[in-house]
């Protein structure tokens, strides 16, 4: 008798004081964001550099999540300039917990490099094929913060005379998202 009452104490205990799950956010539909890569120990002559991009999220099902993006960038001193133009697409297959989105799945990215110093203009491109994990957070029904992670694959391609030889690099990269959804 005392064990069946011990087990009915502690069955009332879990239940009054455990915690209950938390409802499930609907997920917008449409999202607009800026990824940027705070942790980039490089600076802009890198090989790998990628400005800060703006994105599109575009959950089409609660599972799966398209995000086009686009980033540009320009830099100018005296003699040179630098510029950079980034466009690609991340495809990622969706989880959810509570306010947290957990996904994975292949991005895909192609960088042009426009180098120029006094008269003489090199140009490059850059394919990156990248799997990828990340998460976010809500915080709000419309704001969320994330990051994310990637191994990724880089093929360079000289497109102009002088430029860099044609190469291949593997690196991992980092990076942080705000989103807006509507």
């Amino acid at each position: 008798m005392k064990t069946l009452l011990l087990i009915g104490a502690i069955a009332l205990s879990i239940n009054s004081f455990g915690q209950e799950s938390e409802p499930k956010l609907e997920l917008p539909k449409i999202g607009l964001g800026l990824n940027f890569t705070p942790f980039n120990l490089t600076d802009y002559y890198s090989v790998d550099y990628s400005p800060s991009k703006l994105m599109i999220t575009y959950t089409p099902i609660k599972f799966l999540r398209i995000v086009p993006e686009i980033g540009y960038m320009s830099v100018k001193d005296d003699n040179s300039k630098t510029s950079f133009l980034v466009y690609g697409a991340g495809l990622f297959f969706m989880g959810q917990k509570g306010k947290t989105n957990i996904y994975g799945g292949p991005k895909v990215e192609y960088a042009t490099t426009k180098n120029t110093y006094e008269s003489e203009t090199n140009k490059n491109g850059r394919l990156t094929i990248a799997p990828t994990i990340g998460a976010e957070y809500f915080f709000g029904q419309h704001f969320s913060i994330g990051g994310e992670f990637a191994l990724k694959f880089i093929s360079f391609k000289a497109i102009t005379n002088g430029s860099n030889p044609d190469d291949k690099i593997t690196t991992t990269g980092a990076s942080v998202q705000l989103r807006f959804y509507f």
